[in-house]
């Protein structure tokens, strides 16, 4: 009976994953027989990874400018939006539809709408309310990262001064395939992201399992919040929970111990132990691993602001001819880039809001924390080479802490979104490609850094495209 059951989730699962999408409607299963009913049947849904969860978009990475290619790489290219992104054109698509950029994420938030519309519908009691909690709590969490991750791809960054003139996103939180959703504005895009960690955090109280790296615990939300909060600029709340997630969690791997000389130096998630990760994501569509087979290249500047004693300038990084250097496997040990969130990224958050809101010391200590883990050792002592420079004020502390982050975070799915928050905020960062001989640039707060709604999306719901 329950293996009956089971085969008829699977084919629910597998019908509501297309479902979000309008053109899909005429398809959609008979839900009054076969919609999930239980919180084991919800639970399921949580583990539909590679379906819905662990896809983040990857547009972002590739306008970024954490790496080039060189022209016989871009002229070789099979992929149109990857050439696109590549050099920021107006028009990324050329026709392309079922962008997964888009359509994984509201995948993930239409599950999530499923769970948190059907656990309200379950009674709690005494046996059931611990998972109960978990999995309305997952859903929330949930739902808030597919929504922030949109927000950085799709529309412009988040300004405060601005946000309620500012488009925002088809905030879609019913399950219902023909409610008509328009186009919010960015202050209530956020306002809803933020209501969803809040009910995130009442309900989500179960730490993260690394045995079980797509689930969320509350070390997740706590880290997940951080990383909100510091985009929006609201740098209290970022340090907040960034200690929030550091008093449950603070562990740290010693950097020293790994082979510098392999290709994957990294434990492998799951099954080996990274006490790093706190939520297991990659990139969804293989246009990034195209470009990373073919001939991605770090930035040359930033492969040589790492020191030699710094053991992530070879543990990162591989040479791939005279001065060329291209990523090694990722951070979990796969040939996946890593896109989740990490201890080493709530460090990051924790160090930089503290020196933003002139608490030095505290900045100090956390950025150190994190250098000294990173460094090599010396063979006798057992001690970090890595000493704290001359700083003496928290602007400049700021700024030694950015390209910490930069160099820490590197191809981890986090500099589109710094770009944006970064340049807002005054940093004047303009980016050039060079392909063909042609020079390309992409100005400070471009238009170009909020990408184009899919055109099928916008055939479909009407609601109106980004400019570019």
């Amino acid at each position: 009976m329950q293996l009956a059951r089971n085969l008829v989730l699977f084919i629910v699962i597998m019908a509501l994953s297309s479902a979000c999408r309008k053109d899909f409607l005429n398809k959609k299963p008979n839900t009054s027989t076969i919609i999930p009913e239980t919180l084991n049947d919800f639970d399921l849904l949580l583990n539909e990874v590679g379906i819905a969860f662990c896809n983040f978009p990857e547009m972002g990475a590739l306008s970024s400018d954490d790496y080039y290619i060189k022209d016989m790489i871009y002229n070789s290219l099979p992929f149109t939006r990857t050439r696109n992104c590549y050099l920021w054109a107006t028009d990324i698509y050329e026709g392309d539809t079922q962008i997964s950029d888009w359509n994984y994420p509201f995948k993930q938030i239409f599950y999530c709408n499923t769970i948190i519309e059907g656990i309200k519908k379950i009674t709690v009691t005494n046996n059931n309310q611990a998972q109960w909690h978990r999995l309305l709590g997952s859903a929330y969490c949930l739902r808030a990262y597919a929504f922030h991750n949109l927000a950085t791809i799709f529309c412009t960054v988040y300004d405060s001064s601005t946000s309620r003139k500012t488009l925002g996103l088809p905030l879609r939180i019913s399950s219902d395939v023909n409610e008509n959703v328009i186009r919010a504005n960015l202050q209530d895009t956020y306002e809803l992201i933020i209501s969803d960690l809040d009910a995130a955090e009442v309900n989500l109280t179960t730490p993260f399992d690394l045995t079980q790296p797509n689930r969320p615990g509350i070390e997740t939300l706590y880290a997940l919040a951080a990383r909100v909060y510091l985009y929006i600029g609201d740098y209290s709340k970022a340090m907040k929970y960034s200690k929030a997630c550091l008093d449950l969690k603070s562990e740290l791997m010693n950097y020293s111990i790994f082979d510098t000389t392999v290709l994957k130096p990294f434990p492998v998630i799951p099954g080996g132990h990274n006490p790093e990760v706190l939520y297991f994501d990659k990139y969804a569509y293989n246009s990034w691993f195209q470009i990373l087979s073919t001939g991605l290249l770090v930035d040359t500047a930033l492969y040589q602001s790492y020191n030699d004693a710094d053991c992530r300038k070879r543990l990162y990084f591989r040479n791939v001819g005279g001065t060329d250097y291209g990523p090694k496997g990722g951070y979990i040990g796969l040939a996946n880039f890593f896109t989740g969130l990490s201890m080493s990224e709530v460090y990051l958050c924790y160090a930089e809001s503290a020196a933003r809101l002139q608490q030095f010391d505290i900045a100090k200590e956390a950025i150190t924390k994190l250098m000294i883990s990173r460094w090599k050792r010396d063979l006798i002592s057992g001690r970090s080479l890595y000493v704290f420079p001359v700083i003496n004020s928290s602007n400049d502390l700021l700024t030694y802490i950015l390209a910490e982050r930069r160099k820490e975070l590197v191809f981890r799915g986090t500099r589109f979104s710094d770009l944006k928050r970064l340049n807002r905020d005054g940093a004047n960062i303009t980016l050039y490609r060079i392909i063909n001989g042609i020079t390309y640039t992409l100005p400070p707060n471009a238009l170009k850094y909020a990408m184009p709604i899919p055109p099928d999306e916008i055939n479909l719901s009407g609601i109106p495209q980004n400019e570019r």
